[in-house]
């Protein structure tokens, strides 16, 4: 992918990592102490100074693309990333939501269609009278039974065996961002529009895009493109791992994603951590070392992944 900015215009910005190493209270957990100097500042500063932390090293962005040589290659890594988001993430998962609301809205279902997540028993739905079924869920067996009005419902074994129904309740898992209950249509409107272009075209890692009918996104009640992809790189992973891997129904998520108050595990061969939600910050712990990502990038959330 040609012509984004890369290198110099993101660097030499204090991170939200580095502030939060070297503010006065800082404590990762309980043990932890100040950090100290380790490699004698050079012409940019601390920003370009690696620190320990107890046993615990930090890298800026600058000395990662230094010490790796990134300055030729990280451009090919991004472009990599962003087209798998794009073709192997987003336009399967966007395919699947197109197809199973048009299949729930064909069979009397638009309330549990992907747009919508809330449990509440929609007003204009009385469930406790039984009402003729629907063709999605007509068998031989039974030739009535009430509609369910509620995804909880939906999960019930009378018609959590259908194929339909599997996908469906499959795909909520993919489109529930934690604290954003209330932004669904909008989040499937934005996975909808992510997809529609092979380089992430409509990407805005700090900010998103108008609502289906045009309100403008609310950094409040909304969540930034950086946390959709996050979420939905971190679900794919956590229903693609086998089960037998970690006993966890989460594998990946429970494993391999910290926040920025969790004592990484050294014995993992990485992890992943969020430093803040708003504006996203992501970096990388390595055998306790944390690499960190410029402060002020689109691709911020893409060069934890490289």
């Amino acid at each position: 992918m040609s012509g984004f900015p890369l290198q110099n215009d993101y660097f030499g910005q204090k991170t939200p990592l580095h502030k939060y190493f070297y503010n006065t209270r800082f404590s990762p957990y309980s043990t932890a102490k100040r950090p100290t100097s380790r490699t004698p500042t050079s012409e940019l500063g601390n920003s370009r100074s690696q620190y320990i932390y107890s046993d615990t090293n930090y890298m800026s962005p600058e000395e990662v693309y230094e010490n790796f040589n990134l300055n030729s290659t990280m451009p090919v890594y991004i472009e990599r990333i962003i087209k798998w988001f794009s073709k192997c993430l987003l336009q399967p998962l966007a395919s699947k939501i197109l197809y199973i609301d048009n299949i729930f809205d064909n069979n009397g279902l638009s309330h549990l269609n992907c747009q919508n997540s809330s449990n509440a028993i929609p007003f204009n739905l009385n469930p406790v009278y039984p009402q003729q079924t629907t063709s999605l869920f007509m068998s031989a067996s039974s030739q009535n039974q009430s509609t369910p009005a509620t995804l909880s419902q939906l999960s019930l074994p009378q018609y959590s065996s259908q194929e339909h129904v599997k996908q469906r309740l499959s795909l909520e898992k993919y489109l529930s961002v934690p604290n954003y209950d209330h932004s669904r249509k909008y989040i499937v409107h934005r996975i909808l529009l992510l997809a529609s272009s092979n380089f992430l075209k409509e990407y805005k890692w700090d900010g998103g895009g108008d609502h289906p009918d045009t309100k403008h996104w609310n950094s409040s009640s909304d969540p930034p493109d950086s946390l959709i992809l996050f979420h939905l790189f971190c679900t794919f992973l956590d229903e693609t791992i086998p089960s037998g891997f970690q006993r966890n129904k989460n594998s990946f998520s429970s494993k391999y994603l910290l926040s920025i108050e969790d004592k990484p595990d050294s014995s993992l061969p990485f992890q992943i951590i969020q430093v803040v939600k708003k504006p996203p910050h992501f970096c990388l712990v390595v055998k306790n070392t944390y690499y960190d990502a410029p402060a002020v990038s689109p691709f911020s959330l893409l060069y934890s992944f490289h």
